[in-house]
């Protein structure tokens, strides 16, 4: 008997055994999946409070607590479906790695297609499940903009801190300090919060912090580790900080938007041909969440996915595949509704830890590959000598932490770069300094006449 390799449960078969993205946000926070037959998601919200048994005279007997209630939110996960079309020309010419002698035929790479776009198309998916999972963690609420919508599903998180000091002002902020703070947040939620995660620049920026250091440089106490090393799932575990209780991670997950003009080249749109995406990272350099790892109250949601031909189908992911007759083509189509959803909006914190001193820095890159051009000096994207000389030692932190420099390979750290802006500095002003000062009209007049 023939197989059908276009039929739904074929297709589901390779979209399940194909080895998955590494998403640790959406793996650590919303591991239990859950589908919905219906086009809305619901789920119940319970804070377990804090309240403590009263004491009672053993005459008068107990006295009634009153039960903590909780909110049933109900919201409609957006649809996901991205598509492929196979033509008579993608099996005419050989795939990528094969032979240019190898004799297959074009069913042979119409089912390789089948197999590498279903994956391709799952990646997707995925990418856009922990991009989901990254707004609802560190921002609160997920922005749904596409063609033909536009709305923002909110959870109505509260639970946010700004640091006392900005952390790049390594002398006088306190890093532990204010994560403690964001830990106990938390954990008033009944829950114990036990990580700390964030960006490269930003958990980094407490490495560098000289209270830290200090704090941890003690022989007779232990009062943490930093042991950095990259884990499996993408995340780089930088130590443990024992008087705040948490472990520290850097995750620098990144992902191209093809939704929206690249500000790097305006005018471009995603539709038109040679349109180069800008990339971005999910974890917003200047935040930290602090969450519970093992135990996070959380659902990941899917709603129904209805089709006339293959019928109502309540999965995580749904194939389909139709054909049009002139010209050849065949389309194949991966849909799903996911809806990242906590279960206690208390039960994690957002730190802020940057601030905001005045520098924009949306239109900053991370590196600069700019040849023999003085990188302060190259681009009209960046600071002029003179901005940078009106900026305080706290903006020259700030934006030396979101600017690269060509004369080294990997991204210097913060300090060397702030230090190659005192040393630019200081040579203007002596170069200033050293000039002969300028002869008046009179004065030149008076040297000839002589």
């Amino acid at each position: 008997m023939a197989v059908d390799i276009y039929s739904p449960k074929f297709m589901l078969q390779l979209v399940e055994q194909a080895v998955t993205l590494k998403t640790p946000l959406r793996d650590t926070f919303f591991p239990r999946v859950r589908t919905f037959p219906t086009n809305t998601v619901e789920f119940d919200v319970k804070k377990r409070g804090m309240s403590m048994a009263p004491f009672v005279h053993p005459r008068i007997g107990s006295k009634v607590m009153e039960r903590s209630g909780y909110k049933t939110m109900s919201y409609k996960p957006p649809l996901v479906a991205p598509k492929r079309v196979l033509t008579t020309d993608d099996v005419e010419v050989r795939l990528a790695g094969e032979s240019q002698f190898s004799g297959r035929s074009g069913n042979y790479r119409r089912v390789a297609l089948l197999r590498d776009d279903l994956v391709e198309l799952d990646e997707a998916i995925t990418r856009r499940e922990e991009w989901m999972c990254a707004h609802a963690l560190f921002e609160g609420e997920i922005p749904v903009v596409g063609e033909g919508i536009n709305e923002v599903i909110s959870f109505d998180f509260e639970n946010k801190l700004i640091a006392e000091v900005s952390w790049l002002d390594y002398e006088n902020a306190n890093p532990i300090k204010d994560l403690e703070k964001g830990r106990k947040l938390a954990s008033r939620s009944g829950y114990s919060a036990n990580v700390a995660i964030g960006s490269s620049a930003t958990m980094w920026a407490i490495m560098e912090n000289e209270k830290v250091q200090k704090f941890l440089d003690n022989r007779n106490m232990n009062m943490g580790v930093i042991a950095p090393a990259l884990l499996e799932n993408g995340m780089t575990y930088i130590g443990f900080l024992r008087k705040a209780n948490l472990h520290c991670y850097a995750y620098d997950g990144e992902y191209a938007d093809n939704d929206n003009e690249n500000p790097k080249y305006p005018g471009v749109k995603p539709e038109d041909k040679g349109f180069i995406p800008a990339v971005y990272p999910l974890v917003p350099d200047g935040k930290v969440l602090i969450a519970p790892s093992g135990n996070f109250p959380s659902r990941m949601l899917y709603a129904v996915i209805h089709d006339l031909q293959i019928g109502s189908q309540h999965r995580r992911r749904v194939p389909k595949q139709w054909d049009q007759e002139e010209p050849s083509e065949k389309f194949l189509k991966l849909s799903s509704k996911p809806l990242p959803c906590p279960q206690n909006l208390d039960v994690w914190t957002i730190l802020e830890v940057f601030g905001n001193y005045g520098v924009n820095l949306s239109n900053l890159s991370d590196e600069v590959n700019l040849g023999d051009t003085p990188w302060y000096l190259a681009s009209e994207e960046y600071l002029t000598k003179e901005e940078l000389l009106q900026l305080s030692k706290l903006q020259l932190l700030e934006y030396a932490g979101h600017i690269g420099c060509a004369d080294c390979d990997a991204k210097l750290s913060v300090k060397k770069l702030v230090k190659l802006i005192d040393d630019f500095i200081n040579e203007d002003d002596e170069a200033e300094e050293g000039k002969p000062e300028e002869s008046s009209d009179t004065e030149e007049k008076l040297g000839t006449s002589e």
